[in-house]
């Protein structure tokens, strides 16, 4: 779910995982209303890269369906992630494509409760250049670790 989020605004990251969710996940009533499950990576085995771009994902349905084939065959352990330290899952999952810094930090941030990290995004890096005189990625996250130590991706 978190590559959708690269270079996109969130209407269009809701709307992207609501068609997702809609062509391949389980419908479920709820209070009289009709819900869409999220599909497991299982459900998008046989999802084409055509078919996620139908989804609205945009430029991204080639880093989708590149994942789901890896977890699909057994190349990708989602549960790694959970011994190895900050640094190495950070890298370890930039090694995907599709899944830069901020990406990488949101998944191990929201998943894997590894609360040492630091999403940058856009306007992070607009606040602490306003109210702190910080620019730079590096320097961000550097002010990050200081001030908030481990548990900068939730102060």
């Amino acid at each position: 779910e978190y590559i959708i989020s690269a270079n996109n605004g969130v209407p269009q990251i809701a709307s992207a995982l609501n068609n997702i969710a809609k062509a391949y996940g389980k419908k479920v009533l709820f209070n009289e209303k009709e819900y869409y499950l999220f599909p497991s990576y299982e459900d998008l085995k046989d999802v084409s890269i055509t078919d996620f771009r139908n989804c609205k994902v945009g430029f991204r349905d080639k880093y989708i369906k590149a994942m789901v084939d890896k977890l699909n065959n057994n190349e990708f352990d989602l549960n790694i992630f959970y011994e190895l330290d900050t640094k190495e899952a950070l890298d370890k999952l930039m090694e995907n494509i599709g899944i830069g810094p901020k990406v990488a930090s949101c998944i191990l941030l929201f998943a894997y409760q590894k609360y040492d990290v630091f999403p940058i995004d856009t306007w992070v890096k607009k606040i602490m250049d306003k109210d702190y005189g910080i620019k730079g990625e590096n320097n961000i996250r550097d002010f990050a670790k200081k001030t908030y130590g481990k548990y900068s991706g939730i102060c």
